[in-house]
């Protein structure tokens, strides 16, 4: 099956769990790209507060864009990305990695103006419900300085299973009871 079909299907089957109104995922395309770099923009403040002149900040930011991308590429050739959209506009992006054994949230990202809204958290819970019908556990890496993102997900029910600072790893388990 190709990527193409995967995440489309991806995006059908977590739309059917959504509970928040007009919250809907669709497959990312390549007319995305310049939103996926404004998104990824407003997630390094730590480029933007160097206070470099505007251009070279901008340049920085979209050869890590491009960086992070070709990565993602590398070790998650299979992953669906996703934009996380309200009301038809875009607010955000997922990118998942389904496997045999489980389900790899490798990045969520939403709006400044989205967040702490509830999105993120319907979003989780959609991939939670997905996770269950297909009983595989739901994987993550979070930045151990990303207080906010801890705070949701351990809500959620998710359990700290590594530590490699910078990053936390946590685990959700179909069956509610947190890490493997």
């Amino acid at each position: 099956m190709t990527i193409v079909i995967l995440c489309m299907l991806t995006a059908s089957a977590l739309n059917s769990h959504l509970t928040l109104s007009g919250l809907t995922f669709r497959q990312a395309t390549e007319a995305d790209q310049k939103f996926l770099l404004a998104l990824y923009a407003t997630t390094r403040q730590d480029l933007q507060q160097l206070q470099l002149p505007p251009a070279l900040t901008e340049h920085l930011i979209t050869m890590q864009f491009q960086a992070k991308c070709s990565g993602y590429r590398q070790q998650f050739p299979k992953a669906c990305s996703l934009i996380i959209e309200h009301a038809n506009r875009g607010i955000g992006r997922i990118l998942l990695d389904t496997t045999n054994t489980n389900i790899r949230l490798i990045d969520i990202a939403l709006l400044p103006d989205h967040r702490r809204q509830g999105y993120g958290r319907a979003c989780i819970r959609a991939l939670q419900d997905f996770a269950i019908q297909r009983n595989k556990p739901v994987q993550l890496s979070v930045h151990q300085d990303n207080i906010a993102a801890h705070t949701l997900y351990l809500a959620l029910g998710f359990s700290p299973i590594q530590s490699t600072p910078p990053s936390l790893s946590l685990c959700w388990l179909p069956t509610g009871t947190g890490g493997l």
